[in-house]
């Protein structure tokens, strides 16, 4: 019999302490990945029969209970936080606390059940204590029977083999007994390592085996510990949890407080249970680390963490003050004058952040907030635990640098490529054929590269002095249905597709006359070779076909353009991950090797030299998920391709015809008729290149991914292969430019698309994988509030789109939409969009950048406005074959040749009368010139930026201002809407044009 919380609580035999169950109403259980955390814990507002165990019936224990002072009938002291609440209907024994203590709770402190034992097997185990020098001494064997029984006893070495007893020892032997495997405690002793102190041996070997040095003593709890052995480590004290082993423990901290040696530390099993406390400690069978590393299959890095001072431990056991006795013998709680002061809900916001912002072990931090809830005014533990929840996730679920990488993501996701910095040569006529057919122009450079190198054939490579860099790409557009792919394909391969039926023509004509030459070969006349058809392009092909006309090429290269990708991908098996000898056939084809394929018959066995195999197609973004389902990409076929997301364009007509139709058949034919030729790179290219090696090296060790180090193990291989594409249109368009050498500045530009293709690989990654990374969750929510839901994303819509908001939701106990909203708001504070409410619904828009203005047509403006002085069309800068365009979709200067003389005229009389128009305006010119309006920044130079939807008289006054300041500058005016001034910037014999 004892008392606990001033309640008369019996302790029979039947009714022993069964600490497991107890445990398992408490809160650890909810922090760990047991089974048991699953549990439903019935709702705290209803009155709920015990259906944990029918056995048991609180009325029972009523004689053990408290009746309320002053309260209605049937009104208790509640057993877990004392106060009036606990009601109890003696008709069909219902009970609950109503402030929020679950049934569990109460049912464990008035009568924990006992856990029926799982007998251990029988077995017999031995202990060894040797002496300090090594010699045997003492060996402890422990028999368990099978049944529940045990037998334990000590044996003494007698010099030839080990006695039942100790009586071969003498009484300072048995004095000077070392601790449990002595000679490896004082080697991870000396090594700096933590000891831990625990009750009986199987529990210290179960220690070592997680790679935790600990030891114990003979006889366990109330026997004497040798401390000297061990008093000079940090120790770790671990009681069981039972009055015997704490007692132990402290008797052991005492001795090393009266030797001056370090505190100890502390490590409590199942800290967060309630039954720590002194005054709930049982008398004996308490359980140990033991007990809590099986059920909770812990290892060294759950444990650890909960290692505490002794100070934490000594308020953990100790009893609160306002439940200690009375001198009457009442609890102080149960008293008519037990009236607590309540916590206000703001002070108890603010305490909860403060507790959350200590990073207490979560036993403590849980024992802290559940006193906390106790004094509250929100003392409703739904309510409470909904407050900490929402707390917990602004200091848990996303760190500074998830939100550095989500900035990265969407940053990548707006990636967009100047074609006028990265490929001058075709950049005017690639836009103007975008704009034509309304699609991203980087559909059109995906096919466009990949169908160079592939006209360029084993003709040409590229040599790096280690290694040869074969004439091959291969390129994915990732886009939607219906966003253009198939346009941007005709586009570039109808002149290859023209080629392609004229060679089979020539083929059959060919075979024809060879089969006719051999019905009439006589019988020792030589045959001329069987004709071979030319490939310039392969679309529905099996790659056994494809490899076997790749055999018969010669010189030659070919792309293999697939509208769909997905094609291609389910003849080589990716779909279903089996092993595919079309993929390794496939993969090798990148690197441009040489393939012998062996059949039965010899006649169907071919060799492959040097095979030069391009590849071009689209692939949607659903589809990407399927074929690369292993996030890990272990065969590398990810890593090979260049992958370009196609934006979708605003729907508008334009009129006109594509230039590159007519442009590309010439392009092509100089490509296929060029000379064997190895280009080199020139020294400043070299020496630029093995930094850029060096880079990509160091950036792809620093990268996580699997799928996207694979992919950068390989960029620089990529960059050379852009490089060389890049460098074959330049020879093209340039014809002073040396083919055999490949020059810096194409290097620079090939890194555009470099880093244009790492931005993308990025998106296209954290898009299509099942990751619970928290910033891929929120851009995958950004993404799809900006294409997908323009008016709002609810949060039903977020987390049935995004499956790993339900399973972060579920880990962290919350309801799910809930959740959503709180990362909805995570967005909102990092400036991607707003929340908008409307009553109970609950919608994110996120903050897109304003699509450029749509440049205006000649004959819009001529419809539309009369505007005076000169003006720079879309027509003058796009039509004119040699003119770059630049219109409001473009982001970067570029260089528009323009006659001297012409703008010196129209400039000069649009200037004088500006200042007609405002003679008084000269003194306001340091006020026009300071405004607030951001530069504009070229690669090549700083260039400050005049785009300002401004009257004729503020323009006088800045450019006044800027010319006084030496300033070389003119202005023109775009007839746009609305109108704009432009500057333009005098560079030898050519004006930067500024785009406004």
């Amino acid at each position: 019999m004892k008392r606990l919380n001033g309640l008369r609580l019996e302790r029979s035999a039947e009714r022993q302490h069964n600490d497991l169950l107890s445990d398992r109403a408490e809160g650890f259980f909810l922090k760990t990945q047991s089974p048991l955390h699953k549990r439903i814990v019935a709702p705290v507002n209803t009155i709920e029969p015990e259906t944990m165990n029918k056995t048991f019936d609180i009325r029972n224990f009523l004689s053990q209970l408290t009746s309320a002072p002053n309260t209605k009938k049937n009104r208790y002291i509640c057993p877990v936080c004392h106060q009036n609440n606990l009601e109890v209907d003696p008709k069909n024994g219902k009970y609950q606390c109503w402030n929020g203590c679950t049934c569990r709770e109460i049912r464990e402190m008035v009568a924990p059940f006992q856990k029926k034992t799982e007998y251990r097997p029988k077995q017999t185990r031995y202990f060894y204590y040797p002496s300090r020098d090594g010699k045997p001494l003492i060996r402890v064997t422990r028999i368990d029977h099978g049944n529940g029984k045990k037998s334990i006893y000590q044996g003494a070495w007698n010099g030839t083999g080990w006695d039942n007893n100790l009586k071969a020892l003498t009484p300072q032997q048995k004095q000077d007994v070392p601790c449990y495997r002595y000679s490896e405690v004082i080697e991870a002793g000396k090594l700096g390592k933590q000891i831990f102190i625990v009750e009986g041996e199987p529990l210290a070997d179960l220690l070592w085996e997680l790679g935790i040095p600990a030891t114990t003593n003979l006889g366990g709890a109330k026997k004497f510990f040798p401390i000297n052995d061990v008093a000079d480590f940090d120790l770790v004290l671990c009681p069981d949890r039972d009055q015997p082993g704490l007692s132990h423990c402290e008797f052991i901290n005492s001795k090393l407080i009266e030797l001056g040696t370090k505190p100890p530390k502390w490590l409590l099993a199942f800290p967060d249970s309630p039954l720590w406390r002194r005054d709930r400690l049982p008398a004996h069978n308490g359980l140990d680390l033991a007990d809590w590393i099986n059920e909770c299959k812990l290892g060294s890095q759950q444990l650890l963490p909960h290692i505490i001072d002794a100070s934490a431990k000594d308020k953990l056991i100790s009893i609160p003050s306002s439940q200690k006795r009375s001198v009457t013998g009442d609890s102080a709680s149960a008293s008519d004058s037990y009236k607590p002061d309540r916590i206000s809900v703001a002070k108890t916001v603010t305490t909860v952040t403060t507790i959350l912002e200590q990073g207490l072990p979560d036993y403590l931090e849980t024992q802290l907030l559940e006193e906390l809830r106790l004094k509250s005014e929100l003392n409703n533990r739904v309510a409470f635990n909904q407050l900490t929840s929402a707390l917990k996730f602004q200091f848990d679920e996303i760190q500074p640098t998830d939100e550095a990488r989500l900035n990265t993501l969407i940053d990548w996701k707006n990636t967009c490529l100047d074609f006028h910095q990265a490929l001058p040569a075709l950049a005017s006529d690639l836009l103007h054929d975008a704009k034509i057919l309304g699609i991203d122009p980087i559909g059109i450079w995906q096919y466009l590269l990949p169908a160079t190198l592939s006209l360029a054939g084993k003709k040409v490579d590229l040599n790096v002095e280690s290694h040869i860099i074969p004439a091959i790409a291969w390129t994915a557009a990732v886009a939607e249905t219906g966003i253009g792919k198939t346009r941007a394909e005709r586009l570039v391969t109808a002149p290859l597709k023209k080629w392609q039926g004229e060679a089979r023509e020539r083929f059959l004509e060919q075979s024809e006359q060879w089969n006719l030459q051999l019905k009439a070969k006589e019988k020792d006349e030589p045959l001329s070779p069987q004709p071979k058809e030319r490939k310039f392009l392969f679309e529905t092909a099996t790659i056994q076909a494809v490899m076997r006309r790749l055999s018969e090429q010669e010189d030659n290269g070919v792309l293999w353009s697939r509208d769909e990708l997905a094609g291609i991908f389910q003849s080589l098996n990716q779909f279903n991950h089996k092993e595919s000898e079309g993929l390794t056939c496939l993969l090798t084809a990148w690197d441009g090797g040489s393939i012998q394929v062996d059949r039965v018959k010899q006649e169907d066995s071919y060799f492959v030299n040097d095979s030069r195999l391009s590849m071009a197609g689209g692939i949607q973004p659903g589809v990407f998920k399927k074929v690369f389902t292993d996030p890990d990409d272990p065969q590398g076929l990810q890593a090979r391709f260049l992958f370009a997301q196609m934006k979708p364009q605003k729907p508008r007509r334009v009129k006109g015809t594509c230039i590159l139709s007519e442009k590309l058949p010439q392009f092509y034919q100089w490509l296929d008729n060029l000379p064997r030729t190895r280009i080199k790179l020139s020294q400043a290219a070299d020496e630029l290149y093995t930094k850029l090696y060096t880079e990509i090296g160091e950036q792809t060790l620093a990268t996580s991914s699997p799928a996207v180090r694979a992919w950068m193990a390989k960029l620089s291989g990529h960059l050379l292969r852009i490089a060389f594409g890049l460098h074959l249109i330049e020879c093209f368009y340039d014809r002073q430019r040396s083919l055999e050498v490949l020059e810096p500045d194409t290097l620079q530009r090939a890194v555009l698309f470099a880093q244009y293709y790492r931005a993308n690989f990025e998106v296209i990654q954290t898009a299509s994988a099942k990751s619970d990374d928290i910033a891929d969750i929120l851009l995958q929510i950004w993404d799809k509030a900006a294409t997908r839901f323009p008016d709002g994303i609810t949060p039903r819509d977020a987390y049935r789109a995004v499956k790993s908001i339900q399973h972060r939701a579920k880990d962290a106990g919350r309801d799910v939409a809930a959740y959503t909203i709180d990362l909805f708001g995570k967005l909102v504070e990092l400036g991607k969009g707003q929340i908008l409410k409307k009553g109970r619904t609950v919608k994110f828009v996120a903050a897109v950048s304003p699509p450029p203005v749509e440049p205006v047509t000649l004959s819009e403006q001529l419809a539309e406005t009369q505007l005076t002085g000169d003006t720079v069309t879309e027509a003058e800068t796009v039509i004119e074959s040699g003119n770059t365009a630049v219109t409001n979709q473009e982001v970067s200067p570029v260089t528009v040749p323009i006659k001297e003389e012409t703008l010196n005229e129209t400039k000069e009389d649009l200037l004088e009368q500006c200042q007609q128009q405002s003679p008084d305006t000269a003194d306001t010119a340091d006020t026009a010139d300071t405004a607030d309006i951001p530069p504009s920044v070229s690669p090549s130079q700083s260039v400050t930026r005049l785009t300002w939807s401004i009257d004729d008289n503020t323009v006088a006054q800045v450019l006044s201002e800027r010319r006084r300041r030496g300033k070389k500058q003119r202005l023109i005016k775009v007839p746009t809407r609305p109108a704009k001034w432009v500057a333009m910037e005098k560079t030898n014999d050519h004006h930067r044009l500024l785009p406004g």
